[in-house]
């Protein structure tokens, strides 16, 4: 049960995120958290039309009613995998005077295991190993854990001290999100949880990827 709230956590929070980044801030002020009968109604037609195959997680429906929009985000039910990690689709659907419209995004989840009980969940790239996952995880672990600031590399921005980082990686609670992205013709993972992030860049070897740390900071930057 718990990891469903997670990964429903976790749809919401990604689904939320991909529109601000289309959105002026202002319009995902709600004015209200709930939907009507016949809006809903429609809301599971646009969805049914969007994932065809996939079974919904209702529970995970978050709705916001804002200016003249409004938003519904939600997730498909987990499917488990053979390695362990877990398939699921979140889609964040709007509608102003017609139809809604709805945009679905694949995601991946594990139980990032080097946090120690209560485990979070990570959502990982599709096509990343897992015990790739788990290593990068555990070496973010590694450098929150330490009593000082790592001395490997800067930060990458500046912040409010290394006991804020500590603060959002351990004590807050919050699902992991790894993402790989492109950077002065490099490759970089990102693992982000709460308000912080940890980079490492990504050493291509024959036998095998290797992260190098490289920077922390606060404040999930979009590049």
């Amino acid at each position: 049960m718990r990891a469903n709230r997670c990964i429903a956590a976790t749809v919401v929070m990604l689904a939320t995120l991909a529109l601000a980044e289309r959105a002026d801030a202002a319009v995902l002020a709600c004015k209200r958290h709930s939907i009507s009968t016949a809006d809903q109604r429609e809301l599971k037609e646009a969805a049914a039309r969007a994932l065809p195959t996939l079974e919904i997680d209702w529970t995970s429906a978050t709705y916001c009613e804002a200016h003249t929009l409004t938003y519904a985000w939600f997730g498909t039910k987990p499917v488990e995998q053979a390695d362990r990690t877990q398939l699921l689709t979140s889609a964040a659907c709007t509608r102003a005077r017609g139809a809604w419209t709805c945009e679905t995004t694949p995601q991946r989840t594990m139980t990032a295991e080097a946090f120690g009980p209560p485990y979070p969940l990570a959502s990982i790239p599709t096509d990343m190993d897992v015990s790739a996952a788990q290593g990068i995880v555990k070496q973010a672990f590694a450098v929150v854990s330490s009593a000082h600031a790592p001395t490997a590399g800067p930060r990458c921005t500046e912040t409010e001290g290394f006991d804020k980082l500590q603060s959002a990686f351990l004590n807050e609670g919050g699902d992991v999100s790894l993402e790989r992205y492109s950077q002065n013709e490099s490759q970089t993972v990102r693992v982000s949880r709460n308000d912080a992030f940890i980079d490492f860049d990504v050493i291509r070897a024959p036998s095998g990827d290797r992260y190098e740390y490289r920077c922390w900071s606060l404040g999930i930057v979009v590049d």
